[in-house]
C-alpha cells in the first residue's frame, strides 16, 4: 500500500485552517461549561442557531469542540469549590476538592497521558 503524501498534506493543510473555529469553541465552552448548573448539552442548544449561518463542517466542528470543553469546564468548580455544577462532574470533587485543600490546584488538571505530568511523577 502506498502512501499519497501530496493527499495528506492537503488534508492537513485544510484541518489546520479549522483552528480560527476551534480555539473560540474551546474558550467559550470552558466559561460556560464552568458555571454550575449549566451543562454541555444547554451550552450546544442556546447556540445552535448560530451554527446555522455557518457551513456544515464548520458548525459540526464548532459544537464538538464547545461540548468537550464545556464538559472539562464542568470540573472547574467541583475542584476548587466542591460544587458539582452537573451530573458528570459529579464524582469529581471526591479526589479534586482534596488536592485542592492540600495546596496543589494544579494536580487534578493533570491528564494521566500528557508530558507535563509524567514529568512530574
Amino acid at each position: 500500500m502506498e502512501i499519497d503524501w501530496g493527499l495528506f498534506g492537503e488534508l492537513f493543510a485544510r484541518t489546520f485552517s479549522f483552528w480560527w473555529v476551534i480555539l473560540p469553541a474551546i474558550l467559550l465552552g470552558l466559561i460556560v461549561g464552568a458555571i454550575p448548573g449549566f451543562s454541555a448539552a444547554n451550552t450546544i442548544i442556546i447556540l445552535l442557531p448560530m451554527t446555522l449561518a455557518m457551513e456544515p463542517e464548520i458548525g459540526l466542528i464548532f459544537m464538538v469542540a464547545l461540548y468537550a470543553s464545556s464538559r472539562m469546564g464542568a470540573g472547574i468548580p467541583a475542584i476548587l469549590v466542591n460544587i458539582p455544577g452537573t451530573a458528570g462532574a459529579a464524582a469529581t470533587p471526591l479526589d479534586g476538592y482534596p488536592m485542592t485543600k492540600q495546596a496543589a490546584p494544579n494536580r487534578p488538571w493533570r491528564s494521566p497521558s500528557s508530558p507535563r505530568s509524567l514529568a512530574a511523577c
